[in-house]
């Protein structure tokens, strides 16, 4: 992951140093006698909350949008993965960047997080991680009328319709379910698959599935890690428990990995459900863990893939033209992936909808968030101005 990672977070640094050098102002001359300048200034200080999962690649996004419009950050990264931001930061300040730009915090979320939102001189709160998070961050913004950005959980569809190139589905399949260890908001968690094909792709995806190689991360032949720490694990590990008091049909894995020694393993699982209701489905488990849904027609696949409190991601398998511009009209997520696991255009919008966020990534979105816009308005010559206090 951190090959990954790395490219992503100069790419970022990268992509808003040129961004910036391009926007441009406006300038309105349509009423009569005056001029409207439009332009914009930095807000000034943001305070910016970075997940463990993808520590580098998130941290750099926030941090590249923030200083591009000229603010300063203060970031609190995640106290189980606190190291590889203080790293960055270090990297940026030999770099050349003035010390004080962009600053940092350590400790836990309910103490050093709660402190810095409601410190005084914040003028923007940037947060990437779950939801009871947010609700408590944007709670005690209220307070000052900051304004927010959340890019938060994901609990998303991957449609597999009939008429789909299909060994190219099933690898979209296990890239978006398993990659990062299934420790990505962006996972396609939720496989829905129409049923003519539903028994040969359940057969092949579950080969494959046991098929992965599991072990140490830093080995490159190293397909599924461990999970971050062992909280976490046991989480995990507790959807299991409760997913053997319903309908859900364990398919492979479903337990942890001992055997592999040192780390936190889960074995990657795959479940067949009937219920789209159940907390398998419903909740982000954020680990190697899918669930399978067999539908019958288009409807009943908008309508299962749209049955959730989240709409951050959605994928669709389908070589249909009418199906892939329903699934862009019908379905209800901030990013849609078509016939690809995951793609990213860092100039497009990314962010989602209902409880997966407020506010989008992306340079546009970026400027809007981190500047304050002013109209001047000027006249032009000596127009006519109306006269008071003259008496009769």
């Amino acid at each position: 992951m951190a090959a990954r990672q790395i490219p992503r977070a100069a790419d970022n640094f990268d992509f808003f140093a040129d961004y910036i050098g391009q926007i441009a102002g406006e300038t309105f001359d349509q009423l009569h006698h005056y001029r409207t300048v439009v332009t914009r200034q930095p807000v000034g200080v943001a305070a910016i909350y970075t997940p463990w999962n993808a520590c580098l690649a998130l941290s750099s996004m926030q941090i590249a949008s923030c200083i591009a419009f000229g603010n300063s950050c203060v970031l609190k990264p995640s106290e189980f993965a606190p190291l590889a931001v203080l790293q960055l930061v270090r990297l940026l300040e030999s770099a050349g960047l003035p010390s004080g730009v962009v600053n940092l915090v350590n400790g836990r979320g309910s103490v050093t997080g709660a402190a810095l939102a409601t410190a005084e001189g914040v003028d923007r709160i940037s947060l990437t991680g779950r939801g009871n998070t947010a609700r408590e961050i944007m709670s005690a913004a209220a307070a000052r009328l900051t304004p927010v950005h959340f890019e938060l959980e994901g609990k998303s569809a991957n449609i597999i319709f009939d008429d789909a190139d299909f060994d190219r589905a099933i690898d979209g399949a296990l890239v978006s379910a398993f990659g990062n260890s299934g420790q990505i908001c962006i996972a396609g968690s939720r496989i829905l698959v129409q049923a003519s094909i539903a028994e040969r792709f359940i057969e092949a995806f579950v080969a494959r599935t046991e098929n992965l190689h599991i072990g140490d991360p830093l080995d490159s032949k190293t397909e599924v890690g461990p999970m971050a720490f062992a909280q976490h694990q046991q989480q995990i590990l507790q959807y299991f428990a409760r997913a053997e008091n319903t309908d859900a049909r364990l398919l492979t894995g479903g337990r942890a990995m001992p055997e592999l020694g040192k780390g936190y393993f889960v074995a990657p699982t795959v479940f067949k459900v009937s219920d789209n209701s159940s907390p398998l489905c419903q909740e982000e488990i954020f680990g190697p863990v899918v669930t399978i849904q067999i539908f019958d027609d288009d409807e009943e696949a908008w309508t299962i893939a749209n049955d959730s409190r989240f709409g951050l991601i959605a994928y669709c398998w389908t070589e249909s033209l009418h199906r892939a511009q329903t699934f862009q009209q019908r379905v209800n997520a901030g990013t849609l992936w078509l016939n690809t696991p995951i793609a990213r255009d860092l100039r497009a919008p990314f962010g989602g909808f209902k409880e997966s966020g407020i506010g989008r990534d992306g340079p546009r979105h970026a400027a809007d968030f981190f500047t304050e816009e002013k109209a001047t308005i000027a006249a032009i010559g000596k127009p006519a101005t109306r006269r008071m206090g003259l008496g009769e």
